[in-house]
């Protein structure tokens, strides 16, 4: 019964539905739905609000658009980047929900409209939302590094590459193909929103090098015939990745929460950092991710995990993707030294 309450939730989505028509359209009785109703919400699975009168209106706790008090949702994405923040989120004591996203457009957009509350995803994404977007700003770093570019060709000229469009894979991508004397402009490059399918078309021979992060990278090189593999440029080298925004919205309301999580962010960090807790760290990544454990404990090698984002690697990564005068525009964008102070 209650999977066909998510069934029609999910049905939904950020409209969510009011509680009387759930009863209607599922020909059950109200006292039934409540009971159901009142143990998902127990579970952080749905989210009700009193609208009007006695009428509530229902959403899953994921497509709720506004903020939920005493829970913090988490985007990342399917990838091997957060292993400090699975740990952090572990850690707290009040409600957390990690939800994966396949693309990095996704969970942005998911964190502009409010149906999360702290997004880690590529930092020029987040930085583009901002310009037409106020609902978040920008708090911290996560890692840089985790990439790089694999091949399946004996010639590393041979075409087409694939990427991320608005990644640090993509200045890696163009800076390698600078020093092999080819112009990006002139060469056939397929942008791909899910690294899953970049790995897929590349195993097919559909593409015939990827400049793509972890896990996927080590994949290829344990999946492909005699790979070559590339490092990341020097000019990709300290890029940042991805990086952790906040909801305006949903921190007014929860900002001790927040404090909370961004301590046990930065120990977290610390700690994978010295190689401590990275057992514990794959196990929760992997859950969330559902991608072998032993393998994502290999990712993490590749990546050097940092929660700080100083204003140097901000100028240097907008250089990067030749963002005119948008230091100036961005000021109110980044909270960087928010968590420092809190500390």
């Amino acid at each position: 019964m209650r999977e066909r309450i998510l069934d029609l939730l999910k049905e939904k989505k950020g409209n969510g539905i009011l509680q009387s028509d759930i009863s209607k359209r599922l020909n059950l009785s109200k006292s039934t739905v409540s009971e159901h109703l009142t143990e998902l919400e127990r579970k952080n699975s749905i989210f009700r609000k009193r609208v009007a009168g006695k009428s509530n209106r229902v959403w899953l706790i994921d497509e709720v658009p506004h903020p939920v008090e005493g829970l913090i949702r988490i985007g990342i994405l399917k990838a091997a980047e957060y292993p400090h923040v699975t740990v952090a989120s572990e850690n707290l004591d009040t409600g957390t929900r990690i939800n994966v996203f396949e693309s990095a457009i996704n969970v942005t957009d998911a964190l502009a409209k409010g149906k999360i509350d702290v997004a880690f995803s590529p930092l020029i994404t987040q930085i583009l939302y901002s310009l037409t977007n106020d609902s978040f700003r920008i708090y911290g770093g996560c890692a840089h590094g985790g990439h790089g570019i694999v091949s399946r060709a004996s010639d590393p000229k041979s075409t087409p590459f694939g990427t991320s469009q608005l990644s640090t894979m993509e200045v890696n991508l163009k800076s390698f193909l600078r020093e092999k004397e080819l112009d990006p402009q002139e060469i056939e490059i397929r942008y791909f929103n899910s690294p899953k399918k970049m790995f897929e078309d590349c195993l097919r021979g559909e593409i015939k090098t990827a400049a793509i992060w972890e896990p996927y990278l080590t994949l290829l090189e344990n999946a492909l015939e005699d790979p070559k593999t590339w490092d990341p440029s020097p000019t990709a080298e300290g890029l940042p990745c991805c990086t952790m925004a906040v909801n305006d919205s949903w921190l007014k309301k929860n900002e001790q929460i927040f404090m909370d999580f961004a301590r046990e962010y930065v120990r977290a960090t610390k700690s994978i950092q010295e190689g401590k807790r990275l057992k514990k760290a794959s196990n929760l990544l992997s859950e969330k991710i559902k991608i072998d454990k032993d393998l994502l404990r290999v990712s993490f090698k590749r990546y050097e995990f940092d929660w700080i984002l100083d204003k140097e690697k901000i100028e240097n990564y907008i250089k990067e993707f030749n963002l005119k005068n948008v230091p100036g525009d961005l000021t109110k964008t980044f909270r960087t030294n928010y968590i420092k102070k809190a500390l």
